[in-house]
């Protein structure tokens, strides 16, 4: 009886060892918070979140939002509009950059940091970076201009090295902002959960990556994806069991908001 439970004890052992190694995943932090359980100590997109979850944790990098300003300066904000989280008003799209430099985020003394500040503290401490486009102007209704963000995005990428830069992705819920970035070495991923006709969409534009949403992603199109060679990226996994779920899928990344939780999966340790 009891070499019976031994045995039991030493299946259970390494059934979840073997469950938790998913190496070749890459986790990244949801803007730089929600190490557990989704309590954050600092606001979402700051500089001070970035330094906090790479010193506690071992993720492979972050997720971060980036917009445009009047002045063609990329920032590191969420929202489309300042009025939520700030104590300023209006549009990043539609303000110069000096007209929202000092502001405050989230209730805190902590100000909206530029792409280059972010980049040199997520380099610093050699890990990777996600960029997540925020390409609409709300308070115009239009969109940004996409040729002028991406020689903005250029003018960015030449303070880092081609290896920095190979640890960099760029995406957008717009094919047509992906396409106009010219830089060769930075990964592309284009956004969507409308699947029709997608993977053919994707090699004729070159795109490297597909991110969605856990829910929405199938076995099948996983499959058509992998036989194109096209990797994927899943996000909105909060949760233990959403954790597996997406590892199920074996994504080249998750964006995860319990980062300690999917790297005891990914890594066996936080």
């Amino acid at each position: 009886m009891k070499f019976a439970a031994f045995l039991i004890l030493i299946l259970i052992a390494y059934s979840c060892k073997k469950d938790m190694s998913h190496l070749d995943v890459d986790t990244y932090g949801h803007a730089g918070e929600g190490i557990r359980n989704g309590r954050n100590k600092y606001p979402p997109n700051s500089i001070e979140g970035f330094k906090y979850i790479f010193d506690e944790t071992s993720v492979e990098g972050v997720e971060i939002d980036v917009q445009m300003t009047l002045d063609s300066q990329l920032v590191v904000y969420h929202d489309f509009e300042l009025d939520d989280n700030t104590n300023g008003s209006g549009c990043i799209p539609s303000k110069n950059w000096s007209q929202i430099k000092d502001l405050n985020i989230y209730k805190s003394e902590f100000n909206i940091p530029t792409l280059t500040e972010a980049l040199d503290i997520i380099f610093s401490y050699d890990r990777k970076v996600y960029l997540d486009i925020k390409y609409s102007d709300q308070c115009e209704g239009q969109a940004i201009d996409f040729g002028t963000f991406n020689r903005s995005f250029n003018d960015v990428l030449d303070n880092y090295s081609t290896n920095q830069k190979e640890n960099i992705l760029i995406n957008a819920r717009s094919l047509e902002l992906v396409n106009s970035i010219s830089d060769t070495i930075v990964t592309k991923s284009f956004e969507t959960d409308n699947f029709e006709g997608i993977t053919d969409l994707l090699i004729i534009d070159e795109i490297d990556v597909l991110t969605t949403r856990l829910s929405s992603m199938t076995e099948s199109l996983k499959t058509e994806l992998d036989l194109n060679q096209i990797e994927v990226c899943l996000y909105e996994v909060y949760v233990r069991g959403e954790v597996e779920d997406a590892l199920n899928f074996n994504p080249k990344m998750i964006i995860a908001d319990n980062i300690n939780c999917a790297l005891k999966f990914t890594h066996g340790k936080e």
